[in-house]
């Protein structure tokens, strides 16, 4: 097990696999971070597990990225805390993609989609995301900038609009 700390600015952000090993899995602590890229966030694969405390992604975070967090092939990430902006117009907050591959959302401020043009997050080929808790921007009236989780909850929690309708808070029912 791995815990990283500080601030990151490279070209793609944290890569959490042994490319060489596939089987071999690693445990990643990222806590207390500051992440700004230039095209990626955090990638965990081959079975691999990241957990995510107080995490965040400025407003110029991933001018060139296609997602924020991306659990592939078996890949785990769960996310209990942080604060998420993302500006670009084709980037997912969160992809879990393959069998296997999950995101955990139990918490952190999910600030509303600067005009995507994509859904904030997107699960394929058998990967899942589930939302148990967190804050996450609201823009009813803008479904192209509205982060609505509802789609995405885990059994037995429910999304409602709090702080005048800005954001959606989820929570136990």
């Amino acid at each position: 097990t791995i815990t990283a700390g500080g601030n990151t600015t490279s070209s793609y952000g944290w890569l959490i696999y042994d490319e060489n090993n596939r089987t071999k899995a690693i445990n990643v602590e990222l806590k207390d971070i500051v992440m700004s890229t230039n095209s990626g966030g955090v990638n965990v694969a081959f079975a691999s597990k990241a957990v995510i405390n107080n995490l965040t992604s400025p407003a110029n975070y991933s001018k060139s990225g296609r997602n924020v967090f991306l659990a592939q092939v078996g890949g785990q990430i769960t996310i209990n805390s942080g604060e998420f902006t993302v500006l670009r117009t084709t980037c997912y907050y969160a992809t879990a993609d393959g069998a296997n591959s999950v995101i955990y959302i139990k918490g952190g401020t999910w600030h509303e989609m600067q005009a995507n043009t994509e859904k904030p997050v997107r699960n394929s080929n058998g990967g899942i995301v589930e939302i148990s808790g967190g804050k996450f921007g609201a823009n009813p009236t803008n479904p192209k900038r509205d982060f609505n989780p509802t789609a995405w909850l885990a059994p037995g929690y429910k999304a409602t609009l709090v702080d005048a309708g800005q954001f959606y808070e989820v929570t136990k029912l």
